[in-house]
């Protein structure tokens, strides 16, 4: 018998062989579960980011809450300082007996107060951006899954929409609004005490 002829049977009953291992290499191994659609995981995971929502939104509105203290704190603080700077000029009554270097120092610890406010709402205001960020997120990802299931839009509930204006509102310091808001206060107070210590050393001089 001619050996190529042989060798072709024996190559044809190797590789019918491992074809026959293949397939039950295959048989055993575990099918693989088919992979969820975007739906689906959307349907899946919808009632557990409801619950984060929820709990950024409270989280949110105790912040503006406490930005809202602290304005205030900033705002009256400021007032009382340039009152006590303005009673360091005055000559009369009670005025003069209590003596200008104490209201300049009186003038030094409501600075001092309104730093410690003005740190303390940067700090509070950082967190909160933070969590308006992430809820204008999940609005916007809620959005488009809405418009790819149903193929229009859902707005959000007006308890969301007053949440999210109502901080953006209280982001800002009265009168001095924007980022630097919380700046410029710092700076005036300084500049109101240092004012009062001038006037009262010199009166203190005279």
């Amino acid at each position: 018998m001619p050996a190529a002829p042989i060798a072709g049977a024996v190559y044809g009953d190797c590789e019918t062989a491992m074809t026959d291992e293949e397939e039950r290499q295959r048989q055993d191994l575990p099918e693989s579960a088919p992979q969820p659609t975007d739906e689906e995981v959307a349907e899946r995971e919808g009632p557990s980011l409801l619950r984060g929502l929820d709990k950024a939104l409270a989280d949110l509105t105790v912040t503006t809450t406490r930005l809202d203290r602290e304005a205030q704190r900033i705002t009256v603080s400021t007032v009382l300082n340039g009152l006590a700077c303005i009673l360091t000029t005055v000559r009369v009554g009670w005025v003069v007996r209590y003596g200008s270097i104490n209201f300049a120092f009186l003038s030094g610890i409501i600075s001092a107060t309104i730093l410690i406010s003005v740190l303390r709402y940067e700090r509070i205001r950082r967190h909160g951006n933070t969590l308006f960020e992430e809820i204008s997120d999940e609005l916007q990802w809620q959005l488009f899954q809405n418009v790819s299931k149903l193929g229009k839009g859902q707005r959000p509930s007006l308890e969301v929409r007053l949440a999210l204006r109502t901080y953006n509102e209280s982001a800002q310091l009265p009168f001095f609004g924007g980022k630097r808001g919380g700046q410029i206060y710092a700076l005036l107070n300084i500049s109101i005490t240092i004012l009062a210590a001038f006037i009262a050393a010199f009166y203190s001089l005279g």
